[in-house]
Parts: structure tokens; C-alpha cells; sequence
């Protein structure tokens, strides 16, 4: 007996952004048969969107002794931002992020709009310092740029980075520059020699074609060249190292006070350079 797909009445529901389409099955009792016959007749896209890689099935038998009856087979179609890529790829790599959510606490604003004293007076200049008392710099918690992003790499067997590698990366900063690229959509990230920052790796148990899909978490920080703090410059800071500013009191004769000034800026290294090779990221071309 011949093996007959129809779609079903019942076909082309949706939900959300996708799309299903149902169909009835004849003529074998085989379930990977019904799977080939189905992937065969249903088209590759619908609607603009695109067709998920399995069907699912269920089974309705009308006569088990003569092994006769139906299967029911779904299919359904996605947007293409919502579809993997093809799962035998070795080196496909995704990326998604986000660069808000965050706060820093500043010492330093951008710019001084004015100063305001008793009586009209201009008030002393603390030369963009926030938050001055006679016992230090406060400071305030402001918004910030918390840039994070998340890549998934996949990997067959051969190509597995080291676990041992990851361990030791975690954490790290990258120790040359280094750019990053989406199989899907093709944008890339580029960071110079310490801006990125590897946090830590997650890892799925290998799936039946062998690939196994890590996933590592890292942070940007932009280098910073030429920072004025006061009459103190910060030639240069990477991103991930630690800047820290040392204080005096000086007093402003002008405005009879005491008042805060920088008088040295230190940059400290707190976190180790990477090999990065080792995290098996696939280099752009």
C-alpha cells in the first residue's frame, strides 16, 4: 500500500509568529517513514517563514490486528530569527547581548555645569569631583553601559575545546585584538587588546551527530587614553584594568576652604591575559 499525505482541516493554525501545518497519514506503520514522506510534502517555507527541522507525530490505529491506520504529523514554520542553523554545522557562531541594565558609581562627572555659593558667590571649583566632604568623594550610582553578550559556539568531535582551557580562561582578558562574527546575520564585534573580557563557559552533553553547543559569557570595556581627572592625565587604562585615584587636601584662598583635588591615578592590573585560540573561535575571514 502506498503511502498518501493530506493536509488535514484542521491545518494552518497559528501561534505567536509561527505557523503550523497539520497533516493525515496512510499507509504504513513505519514512523520514520511517515517522518520522510511528511518532510517531503511539506514545502521548505510558508508564509515567509521557514520550516523547523523535525514533524511531530501521533499515531491513531483504526485496526491493530491488520495493522491498518493513521498518524497525525505537524509541522511548523518559524520566523528566520527564530530557526537554528542547520545542527551539523562544526564552528556555527551565534551571538546575542545587551548593553544596558547597568550602573557605576562616578567620582568625576563629564562636565561642571556651575557652581553656586552663599550670596551670590560662584561657590569653589573641586574641578568635577561629585559629591565632596570635608572626609572624602562620595561620589553618586549613575546609569552606565553594562555591555554583555553571550556566544554559542558549535563543535563536532575533533574540534572540542579543552575543559581544562576553559577552567584556566575563567576569567580573562583577551591578550591581542580580536573580532567576532555571527554565522547568521554576519555583524561582527572587534575589541582591542583588553577590552573583552571571557567570564565563564557553559557546555550541553553532546547531541546524536556528536555536536556539542558551548556556550561562553563575556563583557566589553573600552580602553580609555588621555583621561583628565583634575590636573591629573591618565595616559592610558585596557578596559579591564583597575583605575583608583588618590586625594589631598588643598586649600582654595580664593574661597577660604578646603577642598578635594586628584593628585595621582593608579591603573592595576586585576585580571590575567588570555590565549584565546584555545576557546576554538572561529576566525573571520
Amino acid at each position: 500500500m502506498a503511502i498518501t499525505v493530506d493536509e488535514a482541516a484542521t491545518s494552518r493554525s497559528k501561534s505567536g509568529k509561527s505557523i503550523q501545518l497539520d497533516y493525515i497519514v496512510r499507509g504504513t506503520s513505519d514512523d520514520s517513514a511517515v517522518e520522510t514522506a511528511v518532510m517531503a510534502t511539506a514545502p521548505a517555507m510558508h508564509g515567509g517563514k521557514y520550516r523547523e527541522s523535525e514533524p511531530s507525530l501521533r499515531c491513531t490505529w483504526v485496526d491493530e490486528i491488520t495493522d491498518t491506520g493513521e498518524w497525525e504529523a505537524s509541522v511548523r514554520y518559524n520566523p528566520p530569527t527564530m530557526i537554528e542553523p542547520e545542527v551539523s554545522v562544526d564552528g556555527t557562531f551565534l551571538l546575542s547581548g545587551s548593553t544596558g541594565g547597568g550602573t557605576e558609581h562616578a567620582i568625576v562627572s563629564k562636565q561642571t555645569i556651575a557652581n553656586y555659593g552663599l550670596a551670590g558667590d560662584s561657590g569653589p571649583n573641586y574641578n568635577k569631583l561629585i559629591g565632596v566632604t570635608d572626609n572624602g568623594v562620595e561620589g553618586a550610582d549613575i546609569f552606565a553601559a553594562d555591555f554583555r553578550f553571550t556566544a554559542r559556539l558549535y563543535r563536532g568531535p575533533g574540534n572540542y575545546p579543552d575543559l581544562g582551557d576553559l577552567y584556566a580562561l575563567s576569567p580573562s582578558y583577551n591578550n591581542a585584538p580580536v573580532t567576532f562574527e555571527d554565522s547568521k546575520t554576519g555583524q561582527q564585534l572587534t575589541f582591542a587588546l583588553g577590552e573583552c573580557l571571557f567570564i565563564y563557559a557553559e557546555w550541553d552533553e553532546p547531541r546524536a551527530d556528536g555536536i556539542v553547543v558551548f556556550t561562553y559569557h563575556f563583557a566589553g570595556s573600552p580602553n580609555i587614553t588621555n583621561e583628565v581627572l583634575g590636573q591629573v592625565t591618565v595616559t592610558e587604562k585596557m578596559g579591564w584594568n583597575l583605575l583608583w585615584v588618590r586625594y589631598q587636601n588643598i586649600e582654595d584662598t580664593s574661597k577660604k576652604t578646603i577642598i578635594k583635588r586628584p593628585v595621582s591615578a593608579h591603573v592595576e592590573r586585576v585580571y590575567d591575559p588570555g590565549d584565546w585560540s584555545k576557546l576554538k573561535i572561529p576566525v573571520p575571514a
